[in-house]
């Protein structure tokens, strides 16, 4: 009897063994059927959650499957550049997607939904990645010009503004500005950094061409198409042209302040050839009286330029006595807030002909224009920039100069500027309150 209990033990478990080794690989059987169990999570994405500098040409791919052998799974992307991306595709076989070319520098998002053929379904986390800078975008083409192509019987006195955008959104823009009255126009502005332009006093009844070329803080750039736009006629009347002015200079290292009020009336536009002056009744400036002076043919306070007397952000009213030459006048200019004037390079300075840069004391609001000028006073460049305290000539900016070597002037003005409008006044009359600052250098 014990020798059978024992076989009966071994045929027993013999049948287990082989009931289970039999069974390995096959779902589990329950009254209706197998069990069926959900697909694996998404995983081992790539690129991985966190990636930076990924191209911006991208392929998506991740692991996923399903504990049930056999088992089809598909599978629902979610993506896009918010934390919570929507569906991109749906029912994927595959556990790779293209995703064609993506923006640059931008966080995307992406999740993966994993479902089985009877609808089970495993969500995976949210991962991220951030593309690349990716290659430099030239600006867009500037448009929308003003004055209008085309346009006619414009003022004397105009702006000209255009509008232009660059398709890398955090690339910063800078214009040289080509007018002239010949096609195509060859006269070029200074660096500007704002979409606007002051061409000066033009001449009536003339058609000027203008374009404009955009350039990006890479050094790419795209030149605009050439517009054109005619003046009207010369407005009747005198010309007037008034300036409170405060020169600040080094003398022997000491830093001085000279300022100074005038008024010049001329019978037409000036300059002219040759120059009619004329001679008011009476001209002030707040409380100063100017003298006629014979020898400058203009009015002016004082005799000679003395120390600071105009205040910053001050207001001055000119008032002009009616003539029989010289029309009624009272018109207003606010001095600057900030005097700026330049720091480094210092007076007689040797600095490199292939570019230099110069800082300066009093930034503030508005623009500064920097004129480099041989000793003969011929202008050779212009710049005009922020008054933010310094600015670098390129060897772009000093191209003009053609590499001639030698001694040079630099003039920083800054200004408030505006033109008349009073009955009896030309049009281009004009009204200044300046600041300006000269330093000798040499260039090699």
């Amino acid at each position: 009897m014990k020798y059978l209990n024992t076989c009966l033990r071994g045929i027993l478990l013999c049948a287990i063994l082989v009931s289970f080794i039999a069974g390995c690989g096959e779902d589990e059987e329950t009254p209706t059927g197998p069990i069926n169990y959900a697909p694996n999570t998404p995983y081992s994405p790539t690129p991985g959650d966190g990636w930076m500098n990924r191209p911006v040409e991208s392929e998506l791919y991740w692991r996923g499957g399903d504990p049930n052998v056999g088992d089809v799974v598909t599978y629902d992307l979610y993506f896009d550049a918010l934390e919570t991306p929507p569906l991109l595709a749906e029912d994927l076989t595959d556990t790779t997607f293209n995703l064609g070319t993506l923006e640059p520098m931008t966080t995307y998002y992406w999740k993966v939904i994993a479902f089985d053929r009877l609808g089970e379904s495993a969500a995976g986390p949210v991962w991220n990645f951030t593309t690349e800078a990716g290659p430099n975008i030239p600006p867009n083409a500037p448009a929308n010009p003003s004055p209008a192509d085309g346009a006619v019987d414009q003022p004397l006195f105009l702006n000209l503004s255009w509008i232009c955008s660059d398709p890398d959104a955090d690339d910063t823009l800078a214009y040289y500005v080509y007018f002239d009255t010949s096609v195509p126009p060859q006269t070029v502005s200074p660096r500007l950094t704002e979409a606007i332009y002051d061409p000066g006093a033009l001449e009536p009844e003339t058609e000027y061409f203008w374009k404009v070329v955009a350039y990006d803080n890479y050094g790419d750039s795209t030149v605009g198409p050439v517009w054109d736009f005619t003046t009207g006629a010369a407005a009747e009347g005198i010309f007037g042209a008034f300036a409170v002015v405060r020169m600040i200079m080094y003398v022997e290292d000491q830093l001085f302040r000279f300022d100074e009020i005038v008024a010049r009336f001329d019978s037409e536009y000036a300059p002219c050839d040759p120059i009619s002056p004329l001679e008011a009744d009476g001209v002030t400036c707040n409380e100063f009286m100017l003298d006629w002076d014979p020898a400058l043919s203009l009015h002016k306070y004082p005799d000679t330029p003395v120390q600071p007397f105009i205040s910053l952000s001050g207001e001055y009213i000119f008032n002009v006595e009616a003539s029989s030459q010289v029309p009624l006048l009272i018109d207003t200019i606010d001095f600057p807030a900030s005097e700026p004037y330049i720091t480094n390079p210092e007076n007689d300075d040797t600095l490199s002909i292939s570019g230099f840069s110069v800082t300066w004391s009093g930034a503030g609001v508005g623009d500064v224009r920097f004129i480099l000028m041989t000793g003969d006073d011929s202008t050779g460049v212009t710049v005009e920039t922020d008054n933010d305290g310094s600015y670098t000539f390129t060897g772009t900016d000093l191209e003009p100069l053609g590499g001639q070597a030698g001694e040079y002037m630099i003039m920083m003005i800054h200004q408030n500027s505006e033109a008349i409008a009073a009955a009896g006044y030309d049009s281009r009359s004009f009204i200044w309150a300046r600041v300006i600052n000269i330093v000798s250098i040499y260039l090699e």
